[in-house]
């Protein structure tokens, strides 16, 4: 069973790892170049080497997956102008990344060790 703290703590990894710890460009062009969606992928993933080796790679593994094929579509849209099926793939594509999350943590789990260390830093 997943508990609401760590349902809470996964999508604010999710944010910061897809939006804030990413390389100015890379958003733009990952649906164009592979190597982007590479770097993208790998910047995602640093952050989720604190919640263990396991969740790292597949947390990395199903995200990159995700982008591969969602990404083409939302360039699509993009271009085309349909403002509505971009902003509708968008949601699915950020739906998707969080449930994988949820997923990996059924799988695997945390490293709650290291899960408490970072916590325990921004109780304070």
């Amino acid at each position: 069973m997943l508990d609401y703290q760590t349902a809470f703590f996964l999508i604010g990894m999710h944010f910061f790892a897809d939006f804030l710890f990413q390389l100015p460009k890379v958003g733009s062009a990952r649906g164009t170049i592979p190597r982007t969606l590479i770097t993208h992928t790998a910047f995602y993933g640093l952050p989720f080497l604190l919640l263990g080796a396991q969740f790292f790679v597949l947390a990395v593994f199903i995200h990159g997956l995700q982008d591969l094929i969602l990404d083409r579509f939302l360039k699509h849209y993009w271009l085309t102008k349909r403002a509505r099926r971009h902003r509708l793939t968008f949601g699915l594509d950020q739906s998707l990344h969080i449930a994988s999350l949820i997923f990996v943590n059924m799988l695997v789990g945390i490293d709650y060790t290291v899960y408490n260390s970072v916590i325990a830093l921004f109780a304070k």
